[in-house]
């Protein structure tokens, strides 16, 4: 895997609606997103060789840091992780590795 300085990246901000997903995230390293997004972010990680995800929580009006997504959708990775009341909204967990974790206002970076 390229070196993250030369390699090429893609970068999202994940906009969670409440901050226990990001919390859960965090301690399990993993994530799922809705299907829309999860096709777009598979689709970054097959061509390019870092997708940054820049942590959002909706509820909190805060950043959470930021991780580098390491494997594509798994459907049996810790399925059923986020609730039978999301899960028919989101796509397949995939794996995610924490580069910072910094609890940060989303007014001091507007």
């Amino acid at each position: 895997m390229p070196d993250p300085a030369n390699g090429t990246k893609k970068y999202f901000i994940i906009k969670s609606p409440v901050e226990e997903n990001i919390v859960l995230a965090i301690a399990k390293g993993v994530w799922a997103t809705t299907y829309k997004n999860t096709q777009a972010l598979e689709k970054s990680f097959f061509r390019t060789d870092h997708v940054v995800l820049l942590y959002y929580s909706k509820a909190t009006k805060s950043y959470y840091g930021y991780a580098k997504m390491l494997s594509e959708t798994d459907p049996y990775l810790m399925a059923g992780l986020w609730g039978e009341e999301v899960a028919a909204i989101l796509g397949a967990n995939f794996r995610v590795h924490w580069l910072k974790m910094a609890k940060l206002d989303g007014s001091v970076a507007d």
